[in-house]
C-alpha cells in the first residue's frame, strides 16, 4: 500500500535521494530518477521497483492518485512545497513530479538476448555521452521495434533522469544491456546470431543507405557525435551505410537523427 507523507525540512533523511540532482552521479545508492509525467507513468506500468515520490500536494491529488497500478504498489509519497523542493534538487522543479526507483540489474547482451525476436533489431551505442542523444535514441528504437540497447562504458547511463524524461519513458520498454568491451561483444553476437553489424558513416565513398539490405538479424552501430564509430567498430562492421545528403548544406546528422533513419528504413523490412 501507498504512503503519504509531508515533508516539512529539506533535511529529511527520508528524500534525501533526491537532493543535489544536478550534481549527483546516476546510480547512487543504486536509485535512479524519473521526472515528469509521462515517464513517471512509464515507469509505474514497468516492473521495476519503485522507492518513493516526491511531489506537491497539487500534482499529488491531480495526478498521482490517477496513477496506473497504484493501489498494488508500496511506494512513499512525499509531499512538499515548490520552492522547498527546488531547495532540495538544486534547479528549477519544471516537472512536478519525480520518482525515485532502484536500478535493474546488469545484464550482458547474451544475457538479454533470450527476449529477442527474429529477426532481431539491435542498437548499440559506442561512446554517445550526451545524455540528449541517448535520450533520444533510446525513443527512437523503442518506436521502430528494437529488441535491445547495447552500450559502452563510454556511454552516458540510460536511466539517467535527463536520458529518462528525454525518451518519454521508452527506456523502460526496451532491454538495456553493459558490455566493458562493446567490439568483443558484438562479435561474439555475429558469430553465435549471425548478426551483421551496421555502421553509420558520413563518407561519401561509403554504401547509401537506399541501396542496403537492413533485413535478417542485425546490429546499428552509433557511435560518438564528434568522433562517430571508433576505429574497433569500423573493424567489425559488415557494412558501413551512409545516409545521402545535399552535402553544400550540412555534411552529417545529429546522431540521434540519423538513428531514426536507420531505425525507420530497418523497420520496414520487419512489420
Amino acid at each position: 500500500m501507498i504512503t503519504v507523507t509531508a515533508i516539512n525540512s529539506i533535511d529529511d533523511p527520508r528524500i534525501s535521494a533526491y537532493r543535489s540532482l544536478k550534481v549527483r552521479p546516476p546510480g547512487k545508492e543504486g536509485l535512479f530518477i524519473v521526472e515528469s509525467k509521462p515517464a513517471v507513468n512509464a515507469l509505474m506500468e514497468s516492473g521495476l521497483r519503485i522507492e518513493s515520490c516526491l511531489t506537491t500536494q497539487k500534482t499529488y491529488d491531480e495526478f498521482c492518485l490517477r496513477m496506473p497500478r497504484l493501489d498494488d504498489r508500496a511506494i512513499s509519497f512525499y509531499i512538499m512545497d515548490k520552492k522547498s523542493i527546488e531547495d532540495v534538487i538544486g534547479f528549477r522543479f519544471h516537472h512536478g513530479i519525480m520518482m525515485a526507483a532502484h536500478l535493474p540489474e546488469k545484464a550482458s547482451a547474451e544475457e538479454t538476448s533470450g527476449s529477442w525476436r527474429s529477426p532481431h533489431l539491435l542498437v548499440a551505442l559506442n561512446g554517445i555521452h550526451d545524455p540528449q542523444n541517448v535520450g533520444l535514441i533510446v525513443r527512437n528504437a523503442a518506436a521502430f521495434g528494437a529488441d535491445a540497447l547495447i552500450v559502452d562504458p563510454g556511454t552516458h547511463e540510460p536511466f539517467y533522469r535527463k536520458v529518462a524524461r528525454i525518451s518519454m519513458g521508452s527506456v523502460f520498454n526496451i532491454p538495456v544491456s553493459y558490455e566493458e568491451d562493446l567490439a568483443d561483444a558484438l562479435k561474439g553476437v555475429k558469430e553465435k546470431y549471425g548478426t551483421r553489424i551496421v555502421v553509420p558513416s558520413p563518407v561519401t565513398s561509403e554504401r547509401d543507405i537506399n541501396e542496403t539490405d537492413l533485413s535478417g538479424n542485425i546490429c546499428i552501430v552509433l557511435g560518438n557525435e564528434a568522433s562517430g564509430a571508433s576505429a574497433d567498430m569500423m573493424d567489425i562492421a559488415d557494412v558501413k551505410v551512409r545516409i545521402p545528403l545535399c552535402f553544400e548544406r550540412a555534411d552529417s546528422l545529429n546522431v540521434a537523427c540519423a538513428s531514426a533513419v536507420f531505425l525507420h528504413r530497418a523497420s520496414l523490412s520487419r512489420f
